[in-house]
């Protein structure tokens, strides 16, 4: 495991996930950023944990339905926007970026 749930919420400040989903989300980011840095990501340092944080609220979010789109408190009604694969994959990678950007890991030919 990179973050368990204490680093999620206390060195991250994450408040997203819940603690009895964040195993299950967290190994879920762990393994999609594993296969997009080709299995370089070393999880003791510090931008690889926070990028696992940060990609686990993205999938979260979009276990939840997606991106809310809009929502109304009278008569309480949420939508979501309609995202395919394509656009959480842009999500993904965006998100890891923000914290691996400047160390090569999302450089295939690094």
């Amino acid at each position: 495991m990179y973050a368990d749930y204490d680093y999620y919420t206390d060195a991250y400040g994450g408040t997203l996930v819940p603690v009895d989903a964040w195993t299950r989300v967290e190994g879920a980011a762990e393994q999609w950023l594993t296969g997009v840095t080709g299995n370089r990501a070393d999880p003791e340092k510090e931008p690889v944990r926070k990028a696992v944080c940060a990609v686990a609220e993205v999938l979260w979010r979009q276990e939840q339905g997606g991106a809310l789109k809009s929502q109304t408190v009278g008569s309480w009604k949420q939508t979501y926007a309609d995202t395919g694969n394509s656009s959480l994959d842009r999500r993904l990678y965006e998100t890891a970026s923000l914290w691996l950007g400047n160390t090569g890991l999302l450089c295939r030919w690094c």
